[in-house]
């Protein structure tokens, strides 16, 4: 992602629950604890001011796969 100047004064945790990531805040905030949001090449903190030209890259971990059983 590329921040354009829409986005750009958001804090990240803000600014990219904003641009569509579709995963709730809560995964959002595991995520930078894991150092997974980069810009420009660096891993950001949820309090990082977003600005214009900013390159963003999120690692999202897959979905975790659960066995449901059905009740009879």
């Amino acid at each position: 992602l590329v921040i354009t100047s829409e986005q750009s004064g958001r804090r990240a945790d803000a600014g990219l629950a904003e641009l569509g990531i579709h995963i709730s805040r809560s995964q959002l905030k595991k995520i930078f604890s894991h150092n997974k949001v980069i810009v420009n090449g660096k891993a950001i903190k949820p309090s990082y001011l977003l600005q214009t030209g900013d390159a963003v890259s999120v690692e999202v971990p897959p979905p975790v796969e659960s066995e449901l059983i059905p009740y009879d």
